[in-house]
């Protein structure tokens, strides 16, 4: 899906009952598709005809009807670049696949989607991290590389030079592409295992070996802990600098936001 939609995976998780990704949406680069190149993602996305093995390739008369329709092209360009769009598609594969598999019908998901708004470098590495770290928390891993189903365990594998995972696929985004070349991947891995490292010992304060790479990223050692463990709880709708989430408020009408006194104390 991520190679169909104009949405770019930075970081996964898929536990047991539930599932956390990270993404950023491009629609700068879904306005330079010619309409024949939305049309055929989008005819991919929902295929008109299927076989045994899945979703027919779409033929060029499927795509020369969307092609043809410069309204239609327009509201798929949009929908391929939204993160709503690309939600509920993959809700809704998990779900008939889910059901097909255990025979049986009716609502998978209990609710829809929630999302916070990540603003800046700073905040998307703490949310990777928070998402990564998602199995040692919930005791299921005691390292990274075992935390199954997750980016991080990707990233590892592809330094370790595993054939079957690489970076070189536009599946997931690497984090120099991500952190604008101010970290790189093997700082990132490293942040995670000193980070789930203190998770497990339980202990508030981080290791000093990591305090210089979240100084880089302008981000507060002492309050890294609390920040990567409680991210969904200190952040509710939005992660950035707190003139950012000033600004945000304003634009529908409130003066603040939940996490504005998190945001001071764990940025820098």
């Amino acid at each position: 899906m991520v190679e169909i939609f104009s949405i770019e995976l930075i970081a996964y998780c898929v536990m047991a009952n539930h599932v956390h990704t990270v993404i950023r949406n491009r629609p700068d680069l879904a306005r330079t598709w010619s309409a024949e190149e939305v049309a055929r993602r989008w005819r991919k996305l929902f295929a008109l005809r299927r076989a045994k093995k899945g979703a027919v390739e779409p033929s060029q008369e499927e795509i020369e009807a969307i092609a043809n329709n410069p309204e239609r092209v327009e509201l798929y360009r949009t929908r391929l670049a939204s993160i709503s769009w690309f939600n509920r598609c993959m809700c809704e594969f998990i779900a008939r696949r889910a059901n097909r598999e255990d025979e049986c019908t009716g609502r998978f998901w209990e609710g829809r989607f929630k999302s916070i708004r990540i603003h800046d470098v700073c905040g998307l590495i703490a949310c990777g991290i928070y998402v990564d770290l998602n199995p040692v928390r919930a005791g299921e891993a005691a390292t990274p590389e075992q935390c199954n189903y997750t980016s991080i365990q990707d990233r590892i594998r592809a330094i370790e030079g595993s054939p079957r995972h690489s970076l070189n696929t536009p599946s997931l985004l690497s984090i120099e592409e991500v952190s604008v070349g101010r970290l790189s991947t093997l700082d990132y891995i490293k942040l995670v295992d000193v980070t789930g490292r203190e998770i497990i010992k339980n202990r508030g304060k981080i290791a000093s070996e990591i305090a210089p790479i979240l100084e880089r990223l302008k981000i507060n050692p002492a309050k890294w802990s609390d920040t990567v463990n409680h991210y969904s709880i200190r952040f509710r709708r939005m992660v950035g600098p707190s003139q950012a989430l000033r600004a945000a408020a304003e634009k529908i009408g409130k003066r603040w936001f939940h996490g504005l006194s998190t945001t001071r104390a764990a940025f820098l």
